[in-house]
């Protein structure tokens, strides 16, 4: 009786520390779950716009525009006025905080302005649907987000369904990535890793 007795407790240490381990786990579940269900709660993004903007020809125009974040003692911009025309190059510097960020996030309506208005190919961006407005941008941050998929998926992101292989060898010759991509070993159908993990840096800003 005692001798099995004691060969049940030993048995039972193992299932013991292992629920130990669970609590943690359960404990980023939990908050994970928290996130997502902020997320899922916040309202819809509101969307006044009514007119469609299939393919810009790429003029921006700032006209007399003016931003403050909420909370904020000064403006991130004052009265900025700028024309950028179709094709055109156009960097943006200056000093941290100089408001260089807040214009990129103005253009595809992710703030609006406190005043002033921007217009792109002549058209006030309010009038343009969200849809329509955004489907026309590309952002690469300085912080690169690529998925364990293919190059092909990668490029096609977001409009995977609707985009041909011809489209996306055209986006990568665009963004001059058509070269290495093709010496991959499996070119268009090479998995990158988690994150672009097999690529180089500058393979990777190409990429997304």
């Amino acid at each position: 009786g005692f001798v099995s007795f004691i060969a049940a407790m030993l048995l039972m240490i193992s299932p013991i520390k292992q629920l130990t381990a669970i609590n943690p786990i359960l404990q980023r579940g939990l908050s994970a779950c928290e996130s997502v269900f902020h997320l899922l709660d916040m309202p819809d993004e509101q969307d006044p716009g009514r007119l469609e903007l299939p393919h810009a020809r790429g003029q921006i125009r700032f006209e007399n525009v003016s931003f403050s974040y909420p909370g904020a003692e000064r403006q991130a911009l004052d009265h900025i006025s700028f024309e950028a025309s179709a094709g055109q190059t156009v960097a943006l510097v200056g000093a941290s905080g100089g408001g260089k960020t807040t214009i990129s996030a103005l253009i595809p309506r992710f703030y609006r302005p406190t005043g002033g208005r921007i217009v792109i190919d002549d058209v006030d961006i309010n009038e343009l649907t969200l849809a329509s407005l955004r489907h026309n941008i590309a952002l690469v941050s300085q912080d690169i987000v690529l998925f364990n998929d293919t190059v092909e998926a990668n490029i096609a992101f977001g409009a995977r369904a609707t985009t041909s292989r011809e489209e996306v060898i055209a986006a990568a010759q665009a963004a001059h990535a058509w070269d290495f991509i093709q010496q991959l070993p499996q070119g268009l159908d090479t998995s990158i890793g988690e994150d672009g993990a097999k690529l180089s840096g500058g393979q990777r800003q190409r990429i997304a």
